[in-house]
C-alpha cells in the first residue's frame, strides 16, 4: 500500500468522524434548544389558563379561541393524581404522570416529561394549583 493512499485514507477517516462528531453535537444541541421552548410555551399556556375567569378547580370550562385547538390537552387530576376533569379532546384517554411527577407536585414545584399516550410521544407539563 503506497503512502499516498495510506494518508488518503487517514485524512478521509479522520474528515468522517468529524463529520459524525459535529453532527451529533448539532442534533443534540437542537433537541435540547426545541424542548426548552417547548417547556416554557406550556408552562406559559398553563399559567395563562390557571389565571383565567373561565377556569376552576374540579370545573373545566375552556376558552373557545386558545385552548380549543386538536393538539392541546388539558386535566386536572387532584393530589393523589385521580382526574378529576379533562378537556374533550381527550376523550376517554388519561394523560399519564409519573411516581416522580406526582411527588414533585405535592411538593409545589412545576414537573415535565415525555409520556407514550396511544403510541404518541407527548410532552405532559404539569403544575400545581395555587
Amino acid at each position: 500500500m503506497s503512502i499516498r493512499l495510506r494518508l488518503t485514507l487517514l485524512y478521509s477517516t479522520i474528515l468522517a468522524l468529524t463529520l459524525v462528531a459535529s453532527s451529533i453535537l448539532v442534533y443534540i444541541t437542537l433537541e435540547h434548544a426545541t424542548r426548552n421552548v417547548l417547556q416554557d410555551t406550556l408552562a406559559s399556556e398553563a399559567q395563562r389558563l390557571i389565571d383565567s375567569q373561565e377556569f376552576r378547580f374540579g370545573h373545566l370550562i375552556l376558552p373557545a379561541s386558545r385552548f380549543a385547538t386538536p393538539e392541546t390537552f388539558i386535566q386536572t387530576t387532584d393530589i393523589s393524581g385521580e382526574v378529576n376533569n379533562r378537556s374533550p379532546n381527550l376523550g376517554d384517554v388519561t394523560l399519564p404522570l409519573s411516581l416522580a411527577g406526582i411527588q414533585m407536585i405535592q411538593s409545589g414545584r412545576p414537573w415535565s416529561e415525555t409520556a407514550t399516550v396511544e403510541n404518541e410521544h407527548l410532552l405532559v407539563y404539569s403544575t400545581p394549583l395555587r
